[in-house]
This record gives C-alpha cells, sequence and structure tokens, in this order.
C-alpha cells in the first residue's frame, strides 16, 4: 500500500506519480461521536457508526477516525510528542480496522527473514515472539515484521509483507538478548515495552516468500526440552485462525476473510507447534532447532 502521511512518521518516500491507497490527516477539532464506545482487550476505545465509519481512541493521547471505505484516518493529538507511539498504533490497531473495511485480514504475528524467505512466530501477546525475533536479530537475521502479518496468496505460495523498522521488546529482553543500552531506546508510554528502531542492515523492507509458520507454546507450561512438532492442516487452520490480529470487528461485513486467511496458509505452509521454557539462556538453541527445521524443509 502506498500511504500519505500529514503527521511526520517514518514512511518511505512516495514514487512520483504513485496513487495512493490511505491518507493519514490531521483533524482540526474532536473526532468522539455522539454513540456508545467499548473497550477492546488491548486498551482501545472504539465505536462503529451505522454509515460504517469508524471511531477509535487512546484516552488521554490520541483520536483516530476511519472512512467506511478504510482509505482516510484522521488523528486527534490529545497531548504533545508521542510521534513514536503515533506510529505504532497506527501502524498496528487503528490500520488494522482500516485494512479489515477493505476486506484484508491479518495474523497477530511476528516474522524473520532466513535466507529470503519468511518464518512467522504466531501466538498471543506476551507469548515471545518479539523476543524470539530479538535472537534472530541478534545472528545476524532480519525483521520483517512484529505484531502484525499481512500475508497474501500468490498463486501456490504466500508472500509476507513488511511491518515497521522497530522492535518491540520488554527492556530485560533488550538487554539480555540484543545487548543493547535500554537508555538508547524509545521508551513507550501506552506498554512497559520499548521500541527499538532497526536499521537498514537489520530490517526486510519488502515482501517475501512466507516459508514456515511457528505457533508458539504457552510460556507459563513447563517444557524439559526443546520440540518442533508439524500441525495437521486441521489444527494448523485452527491456530491460525486463533491468531487473528483483529477480533474486535466481529460482525458480518467480514465474511469468511479469517477463515480464508486461516485456510490459504495452512494449506500452503508448513505449520508446526514450538515449545520451550521461557529462558534468556536456552534462546540461542530454541533459535538453533528452528533454523534446522527450515533446513529440513528445503531437502
Amino acid at each position: 500500500m502506498t500511504i500519505e502521511s500529514e503527521w511526520p512518521l517514518n514512511l518511505s518516500p512516495r514514487e512520483h506519480g504513485t496513487s495512493v491507497d490511505l491518507r493519514i490527516i490531521k483533524a482540526n477539532g474532536p473526532l468522539r461521536p455522539d454513540l456508545p464506545l467499548q473497550t477492546s482487550a488491548s486498551g482501545i476505545i472504539w465505536a462503529q457508526a451505522s454509515d460504517g465509519r469508524l471511531y477509535l481512541a487512546r484516552p488521554g493521547y490520541f483520536e483516530f477516525a476511519i472512512t467506511a471505505d478504510g482509505r482516510y484516518i484522521s488523528v486527534l493529538a490529545l497531548a504533545d510528542g508521542h510521534i513514536a507511539e503515533l506510529q505504532t498504533i497506527l501502524f498496528g490497531p487503528v490500520i488494522s480496522f482500516a485494512l479489515l473495511k477493505r476486506g484484508i485480514e491479518q495474523t497477530h504475528s511476528t516474522a524473520i527473514v532466513v535466507d529470503g524467505a519468511a518464518a512467522a512466530f504466531i501466538g498471543e501477546s506476551t507469548f515471545g515472539k518479539s523476543t524470539l525475533a530479538a535472537s534472530f536479530l541478534a545472528a545476524g537475521h532480519k525483521v520483517l515484521t512484529d505484531d502484525l502479518l499481512l500475508a497474501q496468496r500468490v498463486g501456490e505460495s504466500m508472500w509476507a509483507q513488511p511491518g515497521l523498522p522497530r522492535l518491540k521488546l520488554f527492556p530485560e529482553a533488550a538487554k539480555q538478548v540484543l545487548a543493547r543500552p535500554v537508555e538508547a531506546a524509545t521508551r513507550s508510554v501506552l506498554s512497559p515495552k520499548l521500541l527499538l528502531p532497526l536499521s537498514e542492515r537489520e530490517f526486510q523492507p519488502t515482501p517475501v516468500r512466507l516459508k514456515a509458520v511457528y505457533a508458539l507454546s504457552d510460556p507459563d507450561e513447563d517444557h524439559a526440552a526443546i520440540s518442533i512438532e508439524p500441525l495437521s492442516k486441521r489444527d494448523a487452520f485452527l491456530r491460525i485462525l486463533e491468531s487473528n490480529y483483529n477480533t474486535v470487528l466481529s460482525d458480518t461485513e467480514r465474511g469468511v476473510g479469517p477463515f480464508k486467511l486461516a485456510a490459504d496458509i495452512a494449506s500452503t505452509v508448513p505449520v508446526a507447534s514450538l515449545s520451550y521454557s521461557r529462558n534468556f539462556s536456552i534462546l540461542s538453541r530454541v533459535r538453533d532447532a528452528v533454523l534446522s527445521d527450515l533446513t529440513r524443509g528445503d531437502q
């Protein structure tokens, strides 16, 4: 998608003559509608008008309004600064709603690139997706996206789209896995995680083929060994469906979208369960196990 923004976001320059798919504009006044408001599990306040327009808010920080066709997002800042948080919210929860308005589904996933192809980690928040990706980053592999993954079927393959050039990590993970000074990172005011910018050598800016998906186990479970077990297409479908990024909009306008995306991935990409104890000291072994599994997939 080609995006044009009135806000100073970290976007690639738009090529001359390229049509704009999504415009992010500055609102001139309050956006809150005269509608009952609901709160999502992630703390986003939202409401949908009868004509399909959406209102979203992070109380005290930002308000957003999305047109019914998902082509315009208005943003009102309720506090000064916080541009890093604005970009993270915009290209996470907010753009998710805009994409759904255009019939584009997403998975809750973090993906890294190995030998020119993507491996995606799916699982709920706090399951360790970003920390595992940081282990790959520390070993010289690139990050494709963190948190929200767009995957589209092209012929007999799935292609994964890049996200933002940043990684969200808890301070201890940034220190232990990446050995980066916590003081140099942007501290989010909306979550306990740090926003770590990725350099050109750390980020994959173009789409790559999705080669494998790993469904992470519950971190509260005790695992004596690192285990990678292939899932049947049925189980893979269910795990991917569970990892749908946006579970707020569940009305009929989405139709079969979530099911089709899960079916496309499960039928074209190997999906396996990945179980391991959440301990920084074994992350390198988990990474090696995944690399070995990816290599076997080439044979």
